[in-house]
């Protein structure tokens, strides 16, 4: 059947989720930086 999801999802699965999110905010934040930089919204 289609639309079907798990009725509850794991701590593991947030675990992961967080490590995910630790390891690859540095590299968004950086990349929003440069962007913002680019279209002169803040001064570098």
């Amino acid at each position: 059947m289609q639309g079907r999801t798990p009725k509850s999802i794991g701590a593991k699965h947030y675990m992961k989720l967080k490590r995910k999110a630790i390891q690859f905010y540095p590299r968004y934040a950086e990349c929003i930086t440069q962007l913002r930089q680019k279209a002169e919204l803040i001064k570098a």
